[in-house]
């Protein structure tokens, strides 16, 4: 009989990304004395014996920055609340500071909520924020999903802030997805790679998302900028310099929508496969595993964007109220996803052929069948059915069978 594993009730965010009708010149106002703001409270942060102490802080600097840069109750309170973040990342990297913390264009941090603190969207179709000069109501603009963040989800903070000539404001939306529950087997596992941008399976069904065309558009990138850099260590025009920056985010724009498309779809079979949660492998530090490769691995590992990738399946995924689980990667590429037995000479390429059971498939798909598996056996493991490992039984290779076959943890071959 199948356990149920619970997933309790999870806050999701979200960001849009609205123009507002506020004059320029009044946002760089308001930012340049935010940030002299939070500069003043980073001077007096380093010399406290605890930087990161916000109580000493605000007894220190809130009336002296309200007073000297005009800046409301609220505000003043975001921004030594950002200068105390900067200090304690420092503390949690270990990176005791030698001089204070720079602060240079800091985006201004307003609060919203049901309140509207700092800001609000007034019921005349108008946002109503915080300035220097005192509340205004303007115009705005954002995406086509904004109505619904308004109306169905719970206003968070915002940063204002001016790029290009127009103002800003990045606005946070908060929602309570609903509680899943599923069997511990209702698992689809997920292998990102270059070749292959990802690889999905249940078990049973699997699906591929080619990265040949993404390689060639990044070859075809390198190229053309090789060539222009020539004629800029030639001619170093500015010209030259506004097309390698338009080159640059053409190519990132190409990504990131590779990236929606590729989560979009791959959210989409999961949930036509009724799993809740998806299991993916962890990569993190994989750019400072592979300095000892070739120089071609090496530039591909740099770009590419596995972890945006991650970050798109994760949100998409929430909103469906399914989980995304991380996994152990290691040797999830080698081992054999039908008896466990792990050897490097297994993977050849894209082909995977076990040399114990002789099991024969795709790598990636191998690979993401490995994935699934250990997000099965965590999940077991947290419902209580038993101790957490990496990998099924592995069969010596006089051909006794496998104590945990794939069917008996709800996969199939």
């Amino acid at each position: 009989m199948l356990a149920w594993y619970k997933v309790t009730n999870m806050e999701i965010t979200r960001t849009a990304r609205v123009k507002i009708g506020l004059p320029v010149e009044v946002a760089e106002t308001f930012i340049a004395a935010y940030t002299a703001a939070c500069q003043f409270a980073s001077d007096v942060a380093f010399t406290l014996k605890r930087p990161s102490d916000i109580k000493e802080l605000n007894t220190r600097c809130y009336g002296a920055i309200r007073e000297k840069f005009n800046l409301s109750a609220q505000v003043t309170c975001s921004c030594l609340r950002v200068v105390v973040g900067r200090y304690s990342a420092l503390k949690v990297l270990k990176r005791p500071p030698t001089k204070p913390v720079v602060f240079t264009g800091e985006p201004v941090s307003l609060q919203g909520g049901e309140r509207g603190r700092d800001f609000s969207f007034t019921k005349k179709g108008l946002i109503s924020l915080t300035t220097l000069e005192g509340r205004a109501k303007v115009s705005f603009e954002g995406p086509p999903t904004l109505p619904t963040f308004i109306k169905d989800w719970t206003l968070g903070g915002a940063l204002l802030q001016v790029k290009d000539g127009a103002v800003y404001l990045l606005i946070s939306f908060d929602k309570e997805v609903a509680e899943v529950t599923a069997p511990n087997n209702a698992v689809v596992g997920g292998d990102r790679g270059i070749n292959n941008l990802l690889v999905g399976t249940d078990g049973k069904k699997q699906v591929f998302f080619g990265g040949g065309h993404v390689l060639h558009r990044k070859r075809h990138y390198q190229d053309v900028r090789a060539s222009i850099q020539s004629q800029k260590a030639k001619r170093p025009t500015r010209s030259i310099r506004r097309l390698l920056k338009r080159l640059g985010d053409r190519e990132a724009r190409f990504m990131k929508n590779t990236d929606h498309v590729v989560s979009k779809q791959f959210v989409a079979f999961a949930a036509n496969c009724g799993s809740p949660v998806i299991a993916l492998e962890g990569l993190g530090g994989i750019r400072e595993s592979s300095l000892d490769k070739g120089k071609w691995f090496r530039r591909e590992i740099h770009r590419w964007s596995y972890f945006r990738l991650e970050l798109y399946i994760t949100y998409k995924a929430n909103d469906l109220g399914f989980t995304v689980m991380p996994v152990d990667a290691a040797y999830t590429s080698q081992g054999c996803s039908r008896c466990g037995y792990i050897a490097k000479a297994n993977r050849k390429g894209n082909q995977f052929h076990c040399q114990a059971c002789h099991y024969q498939l795709h790598a990636d798909l191998n690979a993401a069948r490995n994935i699934r598996l250990r997000c099965i056996l965590a999940r077991q493991a947290r419902a209580g059915m038993g101790p957490l490992s990496v990998a099924p039984k592995v069969p010596s290779l006089l051909g006794t069978s496998p104590l945990h076959s794939s069917n008996e943890l709800g996969g199939g071959n």
